[in-house]
């Protein structure tokens, strides 16, 4: 278990919208969000279940982050960029959550400790949070996060091994 888990505004969201986001507390202690990633969540519809979890206790926001310079050489948005950049300042204690497949060629380039929703999910079924990993997959989806029909048949029999 991480210390601190960083998140994107894309797992934020899509973690919000499907009410996954206590699954987080199975990899980290603390959930920390950086500037940019609030500014892209607060900018979303006003019902939106990540908006008003920002508004709660819970999350610790982030101060200031400068972009690392290592991260700055992948080109990333700015949300994904802080959040790298901070897994790196809070160092091994700390868990990037992305799900960008350029975000995560970076976490694996720069050996950033990072897992997306799907790793979530299939963690928490392996800690029996979740009975039906297939059906939280199809939530995810339907939160608006893209899943092939492999990565979700591969999740399925990852879990099914333990």
């Amino acid at each position: 278990m991480f210390e601190t888990a960083v998140m994107d505004a894309s797992p934020l969201i899509v973690l919000a919208k499907c009410q996954f986001l206590h699954l987080l507390q199975g990899i980290a202690s603390q959930i920390m969000v950086p500037p940019a990633v609030v500014s892209e969540v607060s900018a979303g519809a006003e019902d939106d279940p990540a908006r008003s979890l920002l508004a709660g206790p819970g999350i610790v926001r982030a101060g200031s982050i400068a972009i690392d310079p290592a991260v700055a050489q992948h080109g990333l948005d700015a949300g994904e960029a802080e959040v790298l950049s901070l897994a790196i300042g809070e160092g091994p204690g700390c868990i990037a959550v992305v799900d960008d497949a350029a975000a995560r060629r970076c976490a694996r380039a720069l050996q950033i400790s990072h897992v997306g929703c799907v790793g979530i999910v299939i963690d928490a079924a392996r800690r029996r949070e979740i009975p039906d990993v297939r059906a939280a997959l199809s939530l995810l989806a339907q939160a608006g996060l893209y899943l092939s029909t492999a990565v979700m048949e591969q999740a399925v029999q990852q879990v099914a091994k333990n």
